[in-house]
């Protein structure tokens, strides 16, 4: 029998600039994080997401966790906007299931 472990995805996230404040938007999974800049909202992004998903697998929820992914509305957002630049980040983690994640900010 052949098992061939399961491709990784790409985690998509929209980035919005808001006066300073950066809030990143999930796709794929919605999960949401705010930074003081652009880097900080990566870091805090990556970060948070891995502590959540850790305490999801504690606590044996993290199938329905991971199944819920952001509304119609972003997804809308992220197929009709223009983005400023594009910073993926590989990801090499047991808990998540991402080859990257791909940052895009939005242009105002």
């Amino acid at each position: 029998m052949n098992t061939k472990p399961k491709e990784k995805i790409i985690l998509h996230v929209l980035v919005k600039n808001n006066d300073g404040s950066f809030f990143g938007q999930g796709l794929e999974l919605d999960y949401v994080a705010e930074g003081e800049s652009f880097m900080d909202l990566q870091d805090r992004f990556v970060n948070g997401l891995l502590a959540t998903i850790k305490m999801n697998v504690k606590n044996k929820t993290v199938s329905s966790f991971l199944t819920n992914i952001a509304s119609g509305y972003d997804w809308l957002n992220f197929y009709n906007t223009n983005y400023k630049s594009l910073h993926s980040i590989p990801i090499k983690h047991q808990y998540l299931p991402f080859r990257s994640i791909d940052f895009k900010l939005v242009s105002k």
